[in-house]
């Protein structure tokens, strides 16, 4: 199991092209929150999309073989994609239960999210907009 939060900051090393595409600054989620996406990778004014799958190791930096998988923002539909990183979670009655702070993984799967006090899975949101809201 890995967590965001280890990623975040880190520059994304390409292999074949000998080049830092950038820093991970966001985990993009599936519509459903159980699949990770893409990392948003930034770097000057270029927004990149990698794949987790195109990860091939983590030490001090992200490692991929090469740009194959990358994708520009502009060549992907967001409208089936969520970021929770940041959020407020509240309960189906209103009770804040805290912020959304990592997100611990493996592979491309989402095992939970962790709060402040507390940890949420990903089959316990109800929804994702402004803020996270959890099932009843």
């Amino acid at each position: 199991m890995k967590n965001f939060l280890t990623l975040k900051n880190l520059s994304v090393l390409s292999k074949n092209n000998f080049c830092i595409i950038g820093k991970i600054t966001d985990c993009i989620l599936d519509l459903s929150l159980k699949k990770i996406a893409y990392f948003l990778c930034i770097k000057d004014e270029a927004v990149l999309l990698l794949p987790p799958s195109s990860i091939s190791s983590v030490g001090d930096v992200v490692v991929v073989d090469d740009l194959t998988d990358v994708r520009k923002v502009e060549d992907v539909d967001f409208t089936t994609l969520k970021t929770i990183v940041g959020k407020t979670v509240y309960t189906n009655s209103g009770l804040k239960k805290g912020v959304v702070l990592d997100i611990v993984f493996s592979g491309e799967n989402v095992a939970e999210f962790v709060l402040n006090d507390a940890t949420v899975k990903p089959n316990e949101v109800q929804g994702v907009g402004e803020i996270v809201m959890l099932k009843a």
